[in-house]
Parts: structure tokens; sequence; C-alpha cells
């Protein structure tokens, strides 16, 4: 912070990469004034007079903000969380009671196969394997809720439209206790959630990096971090 200029600098970060992280400077700077606005209140008017002060530093080859051909595909959900990580950790050190603790990085499955039932074709994005939101002061995280790159805009399916759209047959669905930070406010639960597959040659593939010890959410001043997910496969 200079005066009342403020400004983001990451000329410390990687080069782009081979794979599809990778972040066009539009996305890198839309993450920025989201994690910046996400703690200074809503009362702050979000226009080109609030936006004028604030200054982004992004070495173009660099991870945040690419040089085309770079893959990109998942910089609006993985790199968006690092990088919120990034300023929330920094902003921490100066508005501490106005910060956030981490969310619950994205980690969930996207299945694909035939639907017997309907006879057709079907694609699932596993919307209710969601973690919840960090703690802030005066307030628990939100519980089941995310990711972090839309603030909590993406909703869970309902339970009976999951059974009815796809082959499967929920079994269980409930908050996950303890699973958010412990703290003075802790962060927000996960959720269990098991389901029977009643198909034959489903197709998965696992979305985000939340299972990762690196991407833990994080907790801020003394608070402790929140739990890791897990997957499971069962015959």
């Amino acid at each position: 912070v200079n005066g009342e200029q403020l400004t983001f600098d990451f000329s410390r970060s990687d080069a782009q990469t081979r794979g599809f992280l990778n972040s066009p400077f539009a996305n890198t700077a839309s993450v920025c004034f989201q994690s910046l606005f996400a703690c200074i209140g809503a009362t702050i008017p979000i226009n080109a007079g609030s936006l004028r002060l604030i200054s982004i530093v992004a070495p173009e080859g660099s991870i945040v903000h690419c040089r085309p051909p770079a893959p990109t595909t998942a910089c609006t959900l993985l790199t968006c969380a690092a990088i919120t990580d990034a300023i929330w950790i920094a902003l921490a050190q100066a508005i501490p009671a106005q910060a956030q603790s981490g969310w619950g990085r994205r980690c969930a499955p996207m299945t694909a196969g035939f639907n017997p039932r309907t006879r057709r074709r079907f694609v699932c994005t596993h919307h209710n394997c969601k973690g919840g939101s960090g703690a802030t002061e005066g307030f628990d995280g939100w519980n089941h809720t995310g990711p972090v790159s839309n603030m909590g805009g993406s909703r869970a399916t309902d339970p009976e439209i999951f059974e009815l759209a796809y082959p499967y047959t929920l079994l269980q669905y409930e908050f996950a206790p303890d699973t958010g930070g412990a703290g003075k406010w802790r962060g927000g639960m996960g959720v269990i959630i098991r389901w029977r597959v009643e198909a034959s040659d489903v197709e998965c593939v696992t979305v985000g990096s939340g299972m990762l010890e690196e991407t833990r959410a994080f907790g801020l001043l003394g608070a402790a971090p929140g739990s890791l997910p897990t997957m499971q496969i069962t015959s």
C-alpha cells in the first residue's frame, strides 16, 4: 500500500507451465478485485473510481499472465484459489479482522456414461462434493459451499434430481463433523456423500486440487486449518 494506491505484485511468480493452470491477465485481475472486495466490505462500490486505485504487476509469460497458446482450462478454479489464498494471507497482516481464512479447495469427481434407465448418455459434475468457507472475525464459515472462485455461488444438486437425472442411488448426504478448522470462529463444514452406481462402464475423473496438503484450508490468527477431502471407490 502506498498512500491511496494498492498494488498486487506477482513479479516473483513462476513462468507459465505446459499444464492447464495458466491464468490470462484478465483472470488474474478479476481474482485480485474479487479477493480484495470480499474483505473490505459491501459498502464500497466496485466501479471505475475504486478500481483506478488498484495496480497489478504480473510479468507477461508468467503463470499469472500467460502468452498464447498456453492452456488455461483450470485457471478460473485452481489458479484462482491459489491467488485468492495468497491475497488473503497478505491482507491478514494489514486488516486481520476483515481477512478471510482459507476455503476448502475443489475436489470432486466428474462422471460420464450410459444411463440404462433413460437410455441416454450422461455427464455429471458432482457439485454436492463441496467443502466449507473460511471463518472471519465475528463469523463462522459457511457450511458446504464454494468453491472460492465463485464465492459460494455453486449450487448443490437436489438429491431427488440427482437420482432422477443419473444412474445413481444416494446412500448418505450429511455434514461432516469437525472438518472446519477450529478456533474462536470455526471454518465451515464439508459433507459426507455416498452413492451407489446403477450402471456399468462409468468413467470418472477427479477435478480440483483439494486433496493436496499444500492446498489445505489455512487458519488465521492461531486458528486450526481445515480438513483435507478424501475419495474412495468400493465394490
